[in-house]
């Protein structure tokens, strides 16, 4: 017993001896260049992405710097709306996107102050982080429901990379609940010649994902327009964003009065778009028997309603219960008028309008009847419904119908 306990200590012993030759430093190597006693130097690994904190209340992620961009740095614009924003009182994250990692982050203080923005702005906490930390990235929970990625400006993407940066924005902002609105300045880079090639290409696809935005604002009506043309021309669309025209301060000028007032109508934008009543999804359709007596009319009612289905507006069918003042389901001999496309595939089931899911609109394709539009009128308001009607020809009361609506 005392050999083998004698054998295991001598193995124990020169085995630590080899393993302190071996880490003896050689002369080619840095720690016996510095000198016998140099301290050991360590590899310290990368810090991992942290999760941004939520912010208190709705905030706007404003994108100011895209990696592989040509753009070293926001525009003047961008700061001059950002921070016009700011001042309005706004909760502004001033963002940046990784394209390695498909992410969002908060900039750096590194970041902001190479931006045109007040101390008072860029020292928040909730703007960016110190140079040199961790970098801080956008997750689900650092996002409230009513929150905004806006992209004021087009990526300029690294050439030769065929790269869906905005699509991949867009992508993200969903997963993490932002909604996406975008400053669009226009289509000259598909008109123009001189930027042929990859340029063009990559604005073609820009143009293709606002396609999937929550709100565009194009800065004129020839931006609008030529947008509209390529989303109905060139990609068939049969749904647009909610798209507002909102002119741009005078590039030369910085006047504080001009940017308030267009962040005012920028903001009055997102809060209509993020309005629930305004995203059709479904509505009450309203039937009047009379009215479908006129064959023109009935027709025009009919092929109406096949084509807001076909689109994915859902339609709850209703009529007007004069004795209970009400709207109440059309069911049986209200609908028996519809001949062949009465399908059961053509309506949606019946919601009550007290029901927190019930479509915030009452529609009437055939608004003629002045009594009973003004009764399912007040009705529907009584129950924080809007009303929409399409009015034909023939006298009416203007004063009396903006009432109804």
């Amino acid at each position: 017993m005392l050999r083998l306990a004698k054998y295991r200590l001598d193995r124990v012993f020169r085995t630590r001896a080899k393993s302190k030759a071996t880490d003896r430093p050689t002369s080619a190597s840095p720690a016996a260049l510095a000198g016998a006693h140099a301290p050991e130097v360590r590899q310290i690994p990368p810090t991992a992405p942290l999760p941004a904190v939520k912010a208190t209340g709705p905030c706007i992620f404003v994108l100011v710097k895209t990696s592989g961009s040509h753009a070293a740095t926001a525009s003047s614009f961008v700061t001059l709306c950002t921070q016009a924003l700011f001042d309005q009182g706004n909760c502004i994250r001033l963002v940046a996107w990784n394209s390695d990692l498909r992410k969002f982050r908060l900039l750096n203080r590194d970041e902001l102050g190479g931006l045109s923005l007040s101390h008072r702005l860029t020292a928040l906490p909730t703007c960016g982080v110190g140079a040199g930390d961790a970098q801080i990235v956008i997750e689900r929970s650092s996002c409230g429901p009513d929150d905004w990625l806006l992209v004021a400006e087009p990526a300029l993407a690294t050439p030769n990379k065929p790269y869906l940066v905005e699509m991949d924005q867009i992508m993200v902002a969903k997963r993490l609940g932002l909604r996406t609105a975008f400053i669009f300045h226009g289509a000259e880079l598909l008109r123009a010649k001189n930027y042929a090639g990859h340029v063009a290409k990559a604005h073609e696809q820009y143009m293709q994902a606002l396609l999937l935005a929550d709100a565009i604002m194009p800065v004129s009506d020839l931006a609008a327009n030529d947008l509209m043309a390529f989303f109905v021309q060139h990609q068939k669309a049969d749904r647009i964003p909610p798209t507002n025209v909102i002119s741009v301060p005078v590039k030369e000028s910085d006047a504080r009065e001009d940017w308030s007032d267009y962040v005012r109508r920028l903001r009055s934008v997102l809060t209509d778009a993020a309005d629930a009543s305004r995203s059709l999804t479904c509505l009450y359709y309203l039937i009047d028997p009379d009215a479908l007596s006129d064959a023109a009319m009935g027709v025009f009612a009919r092929w109406l309603a096949l084509a807001l289905t076909e689109r994915g507006i859902g339609l709850v069918p209703v009529v007007w219960d004069a004795e209970s003042k009400k709207l109440i389901a059309a069911e049986g001999d209200d609908l028996q008028r519809w001949f062949d496309i009465r399908s059961p595939k053509l309506w949606s089931p019946w919601v009550d309008p007290d029901q927190a899911d019930a479509p915030r609109w009452v529609f009437d394709p055939c608004g003629f009847n002045a009594e009973l539009l003004r009764e399912a009128a007040a009705f529907a308001k009584s129950r924080g419904l809007r009303v929409a009607a399409i009015l034909y020809d023939g006298p009416r009361d203007s004063a009396q119908d903006a009432v109804y609506f």
